[in-house]
């Protein structure tokens, strides 16, 4: 059996979405309306195949270097 990549997000987004990525993922998802620290993420994402960023989540090469297995990073941002 294959193991489902695990994939952060940072911020809420809607139910409908987390319904979506929850059939071929496992979804960590922050479950406040807070912004998470930056020690919080990379806890969170060391291990994690996928990543959902918002602003103003920043990330930077020492970032990349705490997440060695990560693959994807997803911006969901306005502009």
């Amino acid at each position: 059996m294959n193991k489902k990549p695990k994939v952060v997000i940072t911020h809420w987004i809607h139910p409908e979405v987390i319904d979506y990525l929850s059939q071929s993922c496992d979804v960590i998802l922050n479950q406040t309306q807070d912004t998470l620290s930056r020690e919080e993420i990379i806890k969170r994402t060391k291990e994690a195949e996928g990543l959902m960023v918002f602003m103003p989540d920043y990330i930077e090469s020492s970032f990349l270097d705490a997440c060695p297995q990560l693959k994807v990073i997803a911006g969901a941002l306005r502009g």
